[in-house]
């Protein structure tokens, strides 16, 4: 589960997702803006290798190389995950994306705090975690009117984990995409790809 959700769904939702149960931002990690959890379109893909929401509010792309990969737990408003299952799956275990839409009582991210400052909240949240070693916070990107985050976390269960987020609000709703892979496997070709997942997101109404 990406857990990280990627990232900030929360805080500004609560947390972030760093997890998002799935591969990007888990659950809510940010802490203090979510509101209910009103009907929020479905998730749908929208060609070959695009990721989109049917009204258009958001979109990203992922490669051949990753499934979807739903969630056993519902743990925000909408998500979706993916699962790396190229010909590289035995090594590459447990690298995925994925993204999370939940609502918020703000309506532009940069009132909420500053890209350093919401990454802090997010490590923050994960030292609170039981097993947690080490959270470190790699970049944090004012890319308005989206966030970029990276950060590692080390946990005494589940190993060294990166993650990479980009964050964004749209008509009070907090989306988060976000990709992780162990830091044991990390390379240049996983840079890439997490790269190019990441800043693929679209989103037309973001302020």
């Amino acid at each position: 589960a990406m857990a990280a959700v990627l990232l900030v769904s929360c805080v500004l939702s609560p947390a972030l997702n760093r997890g998002f149960h799935g591969p990007l931002l888990r659950r809510r990690q940010l802490a203090g803006l979510a509101l209910g959890s009103p009907l929020l379109p479905k998730l749908a893909l929208a060609g070959e290798s695009t990721v989109a929401a049917p009204d258009g509010l958001w979109s990203f792309d992922v490669t051949p190389d990753f499934s979807a990969s739903p969630a056993l737990i519902k743990t925000h408003a909408d998500e979706v995950t993916y699962k790396y299952t190229g010909p590289k799956a035995s090594t590459y275990k447990y690298f995925k994306a994925g993204l999370t839409v939940d609502p918020v009582r703000i309506d532009k991210l940069s009132t909420f705090d500053t890209a350093e400052g919401v990454a802090n909240r997010v490590v923050r949240a994960e030292l609170a975690k039981d097993g947690i070693l080490e959270a470190v916070v790699e970049e944090a990107r004012d890319d308005s009117p989206f966030y970029r985050i990276r950060y590692v976390v080390s946990s005494a269960e589940r190993g060294k984990k990166r993650y990479v987020s980009r964050v964004a609000v749209a008509q009070r709703k907090l989306i988060v995409l976000t990709c992780e892979a162990y830091t044991r496997y990390w390379n240049e070709e996983v840079e890439a790809i997490v790269n190019g997942i990441v800043d693929s997101l679209r989103v037309p109404s973001a302020v």
